[in-house]
């Protein structure tokens, strides 16, 4: 009986194909249960996150795939038709290459979170650039999938990425502005000169960053409108990103009459810091307050404070009591404003 024909081959041959199936299958399946049951109760105990993604990685494998591999050994052994040995091995090249794509995402995925973007705020912005740098690393690894995958097919892919190349050159000249635009944000997504929220200024724009894209950044005008900015213009510019100002300099001057008594001009500078101090009610720090020059039309004070905050509103509050403070010293004191005016004296020859 074992050596009858069937199908062109013997049931012993048959036998051998079952035994080989059966061996394949189980020392997959056991191997894949016994040592994912034991990485995993090890990596749980490891405070490092490399272990968790060798075990993720080798859960990633599904059972399906391990029949269908088993089988492919097992038809080895026997002789089949061209056509049905042909499919079985590109279905096993299709398999194969599915599984390891999706283990390069999940690579690609913990590199992208754990490398690059380590230690980084989980905000808006972190879940939108690792979303973002998650969709190009998809795509290059699918279309690296892809070409494997028809190569082993047996499609000529080196006359696919010539036309591509040369038809990539024509994309790549056509499409400066809107490439130079993409690396720009990644280069935004990877150094992050400002985040979701930030209120930022460049040249003479300042706005609120709503949304940062591929090829433009919105940012939301102090006036109200949206502007449209694109990343290579702010990737190339110099940018100023309030929410990291922790203290505000301030720098302001008051003029005084010429004819101001000179002891008041002495008293003056500490009068004004006593001022500065009240008006900023333990929010501010006196820098310095002199008597800065001798102007064209008035004597000039120059009175230097740092505002210990980075609110705007503040520091106008701040500033609104100290001015007011100020013209009401000088309205007590006796101290003239004095207008910009100019003397001209004609005089005729004799």
């Amino acid at each position: 009986m074992l050596e009858r024909v069937y199908y062109g081959n013997t049931a012993q041959e048959y036998l051998v194909a079952l035994g080989t199936f059966l061996l394949s299958l189980a020392v997959f399946l056991g191997a894949r249960r016994l040592i994912v049951g034991r990485l995993r109760w090890l990596a749980d105990r490891t405070a490092t996150h490399l272990d968790d993604l060798f075990v993720d990685l080798l859960e990633m494998i599904r059972q399906p795939e391990c029949y269908l591999v088993a089988f492919y050994f097992a038809a080895r052994t026997l002789a089949l038709r061209p056509g049905l040995e042909l499919a079985f091995r590109d279905a096993v090249i299709l398999t194969v290459t599915y599984r390891v794509a999706t283990m390069v995402r999940r690579i690609a995925r913990f590199a992208i979170e754990e490398g690059l973007l380590h230690g980084r705020e989980r905000d808006a912005t972190y879940v939108h650039t690792s979303a973002t740098l998650g969709y190009v690393a998809n795509f290059i690894i699918w279309a690296g999938a892809a070409l494997f995958a028809l190569d082993n097919l047996g499609f000529s892919v080196r006359s696919m990425l010539a036309g591509l190349g040369i038809g990539g050159i024509a994309v790549a000249l056509a499409a400066q502005a809107v490439l130079g635009d993409l690396f720009a944000a990644i280069a935004i997504f990877l150094d992050r000169p400002f985040v979701l929220g930030d209120a930022i200024t460049f040249g003479d724009v300042t706005g609120t960053v709503e949304q940062i894209g591929f090829k433009t950044t919105r940012l939301r005008a102090l006036s109200g409108e949206l502007l449209v900015v694109p990343n290579s213009a702010l990737a190339s510019a110099k940018i100023q990103n309030w929410r990291h100002l922790g203290k505000r300099r301030v720098v302001l001057a008051y003029g005084v009459a010429y004819g101001t008594p000179r002891e008041k001009l002495a008293a003056l500078p500490g009068q004004l810091a006593r001022l500065i101090a009240e008006a900023g009610q333990g929010k501010t720090t006196v820098d310095r307050v002199h008597l800065k020059e001798l102007g064209d039309s008035s004597i000039d004070f120059e009175a230097v404070y740092f505002v210990m905050s980075g609110d705007y509103a503040l520091h106008m509050d701040i500033q609104q009591r100290l001015h007011l403070s100020v013209l009401e010293l000088f309205e007590r004191e006796g101290i003239e404003i004095p207008f910009p005016t100019h003397t001209i004296e004609l005089s005729k020859p004799a």
